[in-house]
Parts: C-alpha cells; sequence; structure tokens
C-alpha cells in the first residue's frame, strides 16, 4: 500500500486506499486464484527506486511492483511487471497499476491525469 506521499516543500498526501495485486490468471480456459507472498530478501530499495517483489506458488509468478524517481524533482513513475516462471502459457485479466484516494488538506486542489503507456 501507499501510505503517504510528500513534497520537498512540506504538503504531505496520505492515501485511504489498499492496492490489489490481480487476483486471478486464466489458465487451460479456467480462473485460477493467485495467492501472493512478499519476498523480502528480493525487494530493492535504492535513492530514487524501491521495488517490491511477491511470489504465487502455483502458478509460480513474480511480480515486481516498482517505483522510480528519475530525478530529485518531477514526476515519479509506477509500473508492474509479472514473470511466468511456471513454463505454461496463461492470460492475466486487465487491471489497474495503481488506485489512490488522497486525503488532503482543506483548500488543496489537485490536478488529476491519466497516462495510457500501453
Amino acid at each position: 500500500m501507499l501510505i503517504t506521499l510528500s513534497a520537498a516543500h512540506g504538503d504531505v498526501w496520505h492515501n485511504a486506499v489498499e492496492e490489489t495485486l490481480p487476483r486471478s490468471i486464466d489458465l487451460r480456459g479456467k480462473a485460477i486464484d493467485l495467492h501472493w507472498f512478499l519476498k523480502p530478501e528480493l525487494t530493492k530499495v535504492q535513492d530514487r527506486s524501491v521495488e517490491f517483489v511477491y511470489e504465487s506458488a502455483e502458478p509460480h509468478l513474480r511480480l515486481h511492483w516498482i517505483w522510480e524517481a528519475r530525478a530529485s524533482f518531477g514526476p515519479v513513475e509506477h509500473r508492474i511487471v509479472i514473470e511466468n516462471l511456471s513454463g505454461e502459457e496463461m492470460w492475466l485479466p486487465l487491471m489497474e497499476s495503481l488506485t489512490v484516494n488522497w486525503q488532503i488538506t482543506h483548500g488543496t486542489t489537485l490536478n488529476h491525469f491519466y497516462v495510457e503507456k500501453g
């Protein structure tokens, strides 16, 4: 869950929504539930990026939840990468990469925009 986001000038936004990872995949024509487990030994934290890694044992998948700021100012990028480690063909449903519900200070205005990178 992305809990807070803060700016250098002091504004702090609190998120009230828990992120959900893909709940199922389609394998051989059947919906199979996924159970994700955090792999802390694979987590990477650097100056301008963080990558959390989760795995599903059956089917064997690895999910990377990545945040990256390419500079000390400007945008922060978020992406999800899913690796199929099972050797079987499967289909993932269309999913949102990020959902937030910002709790902000009264009187603060936000501009919302959507970017389709697909």
